[in-house]
């Protein structure tokens, strides 16, 4: 059965998520940048470095379009999938959030009975949080795999983001998986869970 479902989000996260649901369902993906949704129209992606996208954008059997028109995106959706970003401060230890918020209130304004899926990082109990501010139970949280590999140059690693800030990886990360431990990740015990195959405990 196909189901509508909307991207929030343009960027990597958006757009590898989008075109690969476009394969069995329809998918609006809305934007706010004008010259990056007419791209997308154009089966242009959004991704300039990534030639493995583009060549994909271009299948004709998806069923894929952009918008920048949030009731278009919105109305009709069974799904909203929500990748928009949210700035990490590793200082104050806050994520700036207001932008899944700002999507989460036109949704259920537009389309109450929608599923909205959070693919953004987001604070430890902020689905919670939302569920209990806006009264609303159609919010669920799809967890973020990030890696830490320093050296490793590209961004990304098998579609998850190659962090390079190890204090900043442990800040984002509710569990941490290791072959290896270390003191490094000393402060952070209560998340790390490790067979240890090089033996150190």
């Amino acid at each position: 059965m196909k189901r509508n479902i909307t991207i929030v989000g343009v960027g990597y996260v958006g757009i590898l998520n989008g075109l690969l649901l476009a394969q069995n369902h329809n998918v609006i993906a809305l934007g706010i940048d004008a010259e990056r949704v007419q791209k997308l129209n154009q089966r242009i992606s959004s991704i300039a470095h990534d030639a493995e996208i583009q060549e994909y954008i271009l299948k004709p059997e998806l069923s894929f379009v952009a918008t920048l028109d949030k009731e278009k995106a919105y109305e009709n959706a069974d799904f909203v999938i929500i990748a928009m970003p949210t700035n990490y401060d590793p200082t104050t230890n806050y994520f700036n959030t207001d932008s899944v918020v700002s999507v989460i209130k036109d949704v259920k304004q537009i389309n109450l009975n929608a599923t909205m899926i959070i693919k953004s990082t987001v604070p430890v109990g902020f689905t919670k949080h939302i569920q209990r501010e806006l009264a609303i139970d159609n919010v669920i949280f799809s967890p973020e795999v990030f890696i830490y590999e320093p050296e490793l140059n590209e961004d990304h690693f098998f579609n998850s983001k190659n962090m390079q800030n190890l204090d900043e990886f442990k800040a984002l990360c509710d569990v941490i998986i290791t072959n290896r431990n270390s003191e490094d990740l000393a402060d952070v015990q209560e998340k790390v869970y490790t067979r240890d195959i090089f033996g150190n405990n």
